[in-house]
C-alpha cells in the first residue's frame, strides 16, 4: 500500500456506527501500523479503480512449523 492511500484510510475513511471498529484512529496502535511504513510492512495492500482507492485488504504471515 502507498504512503499516500495509507494516510486516507487512517484519516478519512470512516464506517457507520455498528462498523466504526474499523476506523483507523479508534485504536492507536492501528492507526500507528498503517501510517508507519515500518510497521506496516509489505502486509497491507490496496486495491484501486481508475487509479482511486477502492479498498485495502492485510495478510498478515503465519507461523508455519510443522
Amino acid at each position: 500500500m502507498s504512503q499516500k492511500n495509507a494516510t486516507i484510510v487512517a484519516n478519512d475513511w470512516h464506517y457507520p456506527a455498528a462498523y466504526s471498529f474499523y476506523d483507523m484512529q479508534v485504536d492507536p496502535e492501528d492507526y500507528q501500523e498503517i501510517i508507519t511504513p515500518q510497521l506496516r510492512k509489505d502486509n497491507y495492500y490496496q486495491a484501486t479503480s481508475n487509479l482511486q482507492l477502492c479498498n485495502f485488504f492485510v495478510i498478515e504471515p503465519v507461523d508455519q512449523q510443522i
